[in-house]
């Protein structure tokens, strides 16, 4: 999942007609497979809010949903069975 995920957003990291913030602030949590990996796993177990912050204001208002369904799929399946 992070490979496809960080393979969709290089196109947005790539492309110089955006603002090189908005660039560089989805670089820091999806730039490469090793940090999507990381922020995929923050996600997960904790603080999802900044990473789905970061695609819903640079990206676009859509990846919301995809950040929702992640922590409702994947986190909450993971806790529950990490707590029994």
């Amino acid at each position: 999942l992070a490979v496809i995920l960080q393979t969709v957003l290089s196109g947005f990291v790539e492309d110089e007609t955006q603002p090189i913030l908005s660039r560089v602030a989805v670089y820091k949590y999806y730039g490469t497979v090793s940090r999507t990996i990381l922020t995929m796993f923050e996600i997960t177990l904790g603080n999802w809010v900044p990473a789905c912050r970061v695609l819903v204001d640079h990206v676009h208002e859509s990846w919301m949903f995809f950040s929702l369904a992640h922590k409702f799929i994947i986190g909450f399946s993971i806790v529950s069975v990490i707590r029994g």
